[in-house]
């Protein structure tokens, strides 16, 4: 079936390209709760697509069977033609050949479901009272073929990994969640981070609320990783940016941070959650450089993206299903290490908070505002911490925020994994940096 579907995208005449992509998997998940199994799934899907990309329309169609794709596609393309209308991509070298990525350790579902149970084991005891812990795992194999003859398939392990833990006193429920994500097997499960849910949720019942002011932070990597992802990453989606809903339209070359900024979205690292060997255009991933230095020097692009801007694909158009059109999406997006270390920020940063942890938040990609949440924050007092607080959000303009980072450290924390959505679609990235030292952020707590 792959074959004929191959060929037939292959033979295309119609249109100026025509895209095939397949897709098959399959995705167990696993929820234990309180030591027991909650929930268990075992999903297997195939799935086509064929997407014609015409002069003045494109059409695309999809289906678990490949029959007829290109023929469908070709007539929602013929019907959608709008005179006048440039469909114009990117002229761009696409991905060849097969990579595949194995597992160091298969995934096995009593040693699964047991590995679980040992986790809400661990992060039980006095004050929780309620713990979870869920596992994604999936094997998926990829297609991407077009009219020009490129051919390129993937293969590839995921695993996702979260352990919660919720405590209770007489003043209230606080939760804690741990993830871990690779596109590698169950040898990324430790259990050391249901140990930190666990301790941090009974360490968030007895911190207090933080006065709100304008204070010096240390934003740890989880924070730094929100910051480049949610406030920059997405202001520098390139179709966000023709839309005329980036701050950063029209700031190509200009300082818009200190030299102590330097934001990277980068799909090539091995084995991180957002990586990937080739776009859904099929074309090769690749590291950008968004801020270097202070200065803005790139955008993400798609092939229709860069042919609007007369410029090349950065390798960042991705679609959740095959049968979606790819959008602009970020990859692993993070902050760039530099040279200070830990204790040298400590130091430097005198009397302020330390933030800790990612709660989500919002941002407008327009104005460039953003309002987030860290899980927690330490007063920082000559280098040593005191009061613990929780439930502390922070605010501020994107730019000025760029402008006043002082420090970043020379060590690099781990990428956290998550998913991304956008225009209906959803997903796998991550995002993360070193210690930044920030001064003057708007704090709100009490």
């Amino acid at each position: 079936m792959a074959a004929d579907f191959a060929e037939s995208v292959f033979s295309a005449s119609t249109g100026k390209l025509v895209i095939g992509r397949t897709s098959s998997s399959r995705t167990l998940r696993i929820t234990v709760r309180n030591g027991k199994v909650e929930r268990l799934t075992n999903t297997l899907s195939t799935d086509y697509s064929v997407r014609v990309i015409g002069r003045n329309g494109m059409g695309i169609a999809s289906s678990p069977s490949p029959d007829g794709l290109v023929e469908k596609a070709a007539r929602m393309a013929e019907v959608c033609s709008v005179k006048g209308l440039s469909n114009d991509l990117s002229d761009e070298k696409t991905a060849s050949g097969r990579t595949e990525v194995k597992p160091e350790k298969e995934f096995d579902l009593d040693e699964a479901v047991d590995m679980l149970k040992h986790a809400c084991e661990v992060m039980s005891g006095e004050g929780i009272v309620n713990t979870t812990a869920t596992m994604i795992y999936s094997d998926v194999k990829t297609g991407y073929l077009d009219n020009t003859g490129t051919e390129f398939w993937e293969s590839y392990p995921e695993t996702f990994v979260m352990f919660c833990a919720v405590a209770k006193n007489g003043k209230g429920v606080q939760e804690s969640c741990k993830r871990i994500g690779r596109l590698a097997g169950m040898e990324i499960f430790d259990i050391t981070r249901a140990e930190e849910a666990k301790k941090e949720a009974l360490e968030l019942l007895k911190a207090r609320l933080v006065k709100s002011g304008k204070y010096d932070v240390i934003m740890g990597p989880e924070l730094a990783g929100l910051l480049a992802h949610e406030a920059i990453g997405h202001a520098c989606e390139a179709d966000a940016v023709l839309a005329g809903e980036s701050i950063l339209k029209g700031r190509l070359g200009e300082r818009i941070g200190s030299q102590q900024v330097t934001i990277v979205d980068d799909p090539t690292l091995p084995g991180e959650y957002g990586s990937y060997h080739a776009d859904h255009e099929g074309v090769p991933a690749r590291k950008t450089v968004l801020i270097d230095r202070g200065i803005l020097s790139s955008f993400l692009h798609s092939r229709e993206s860069a042919g609007r801007m007369k410029t090349h694909s950065t390798g960042n158009a991705r679609a959740e299903e095959v049968g979606q059109i790819p959008l602009v999406r970020m990859s692993n997006t993070f902050f760039a290490p530099g040279d200070w270390k830990e204790e040298e920020m400590m130091s430097e940063l005198g009397r302020g908070l330390l933030l800790e942890g990612d709660n989500g938040g919002q941002v407008s990609t327009l104005n460039g505002e953003f309002q987030f949440a860290a899980v927690k924050a330490y007063l920082i007092e000559k280098g040593e911490k005191k009061t613990v607080y929780r439930n502390v959000m922070f605010s501020g303009s994107i730019l000025d925020t760029l402008h006043s980072v002082e420090c970043a450290g020379r060590k690099l924390g781990e990428l956290s994994p998550g998913f991304c959505g956008k225009g209906g679609q959803s997903v796998r990235v991550s995002s993360g940096g070193p210690y930044l030292l920030v001064r003057k952020v708007r704090i709100g707590g009490s």
